[in-house]
């Protein structure tokens, strides 16, 4: 037990000295304009129901959603950093609670409405955001808390679906009418903020919470998620490796 312990208080000490090492090597770096260029991974949290029903963080098929982002910049000032962001989301989990879904114009009831199961499904999106980070805290730039930044960013987002569904006369799934296989895509405005910390070291590390907007149609034109939901946005919370350069 012993030895597990000076184990862990070795890793605090060493991991605290490489932190206020790089501290003072970052402090002549963001004198000047420094690029940097990352990737991250991302868990997403939809926080419209119909899309977190279809996509959940960890789905009970084993699959799960997955964001990777790239991304890359430059560091103009103390306080201003400006990036290009693309992310890649995708998933291929199932939701097999069903939907209702009509065929014809319908009202508020299901009289001719007709139960849609996912029996395979995929989800794709690619964001393309351009991004500006302010970093509040710069007086002290040997501080830690200098590489904390708020963060806006804007663009556009590709989307792409497709559902087979198993097809039932109702939701109690006793008279099967056939199957379908439906898709679409489309482009929709991209929004989002965030607040994180990234470290400008030649080799850092930062972390990241955000919240991105992207609204949809809500049309029930197709038996799809996204042409059921009303919007797809996220609680995003996303780890990143970043490497610096002059």
């Amino acid at each position: 037990m012993k030895t597990i312990k000076y184990l862990l208080l070795t890793l605090v000490l060493v991991c605290s000295a490489i932190s206020y090492s790089d501290s003072f090597a970052q402090v002549k770096t963001r004198e000047s304009s420094q690029a940097f260029v990352g990737v991250g991974y991302s868990f997403v949290i939809f926080t419209n129901s119909d899309m977190t029903d279809s996509y959940p963080l960890f789905g009970s098929s084993g699959d799960f959603l997955k964001e990777v982002n790239f991304f890359g910049g430059t560091r103009v000032s103390r306080s201003f950093a400006l990036e290009v962001s693309p992310s890649i989301i995708f998933s291929n989990a199932i939701n097999n609670k069903g939907f209702y879904f009509p065929p014809k114009s319908t009202g508020p009831t299901h009289w001719d409405e007709q139960f849609f199961v996912p029996n395979t499904a995929s989800f794709l999106s690619i964001p393309v955001n351009l991004k500006a980070k302010y970093y509040p805290f710069t007086k002290d730039m040997i501080s830690q808390i200098s590489n904390l930044y708020i963060g806006f960013e804007a663009g556009m987002a590709y989307v792409k679906e497709e559902f087979t569904n198993y097809i039932y006369a109702d939701n109690t799934m006793s008279s099967f009418v056939g199957s379908r296989t439906d898709k679409n895509s489309f482009w929709k405005p991209d929004f989002g903020i965030s607040v994180g910390f990234g470290s400008t070291a030649k080799f850092g590390y930062g972390f990241e919470a955000s919240y991105r907007f992207i609204s949809l149609e809500g049309d029930r034109k197709y038996p799809l998620t996204t042409s059921l939901a009303k919007d797809m946005n996220s609680v995003n919370l996303t780890a990143k490796l970043i490497f610096s350069f002059n």
